[in-house]
């Protein structure tokens, strides 16, 4: 039966190979996308309002709203703990609600941390000072990152 179960596994796995290569290569092409519109200065296309305006939100709601808003916000950069905590409760290990709300909440915690720092302590906001100043070198150092990012990603998928 297990074998069965294996092997029925495996078939519905090998159907989604197309759908991989095709992830591959449309990410990939966005990433280029991306990374040739910072390279070229024309990101601004990138930053287009959409929805309500902040400066029609009523200063005293407006600080509250932001803190719901931004608390609400699931960085990407959180998709992996969240497919980790799904995946754990959909197999059938003990789903631990307490387990799941620690995870998040410490990485949460650790990524406020350095904006907490800077808010605290001096020192820390004169190096963010510092720091801005190389501000006008992001877009081309990103255009570059993701250039190279959606390059390899084309060249994995046409190497399936």
């Amino acid at each position: 039966m297990l074998g069965l179960l294996g092997a029925a596994a495996t078939t519905l796995g090998a159907s989604f190979e197309p759908l991989r290569l095709g992830g591959w290569l449309l990410l990939g092409s966005i990433y280029l996308s991306i990374g040739t519109l910072y390279l070229t200065g024309h990101a601004a296309y990138l930053f287009r309002s959409v929805g309500a305006k902040l400066s029609r939100v009523d200063a005293s709601k407006g600080t509250f709203s932001l803190g719901v808003l931004f608390g609400m916000n699931v960085p990407a950069c959180a998709a992996p703990l969240l497919a980790v905590l799904l995946g754990q409760a959909a197999l059938g290990a003990e789903p631990s609600v307490a387990r799941g709300f620690v995870t998040l909440a410490v990485f949460g915690a650790a990524l406020s941390a350095p904006l907490l720092l800077a808010l605290w302590w001096p020192a820390a906001r004169r190096l963010l000072d510092r720091v801005s100043r190389w501000a006008d070198r992001v877009p081309v150092v990103l255009g570059l990152v993701l250039i190279a990012v959606g390059a390899w990603s084309i060249y994995q998928g046409l190497a399936l």
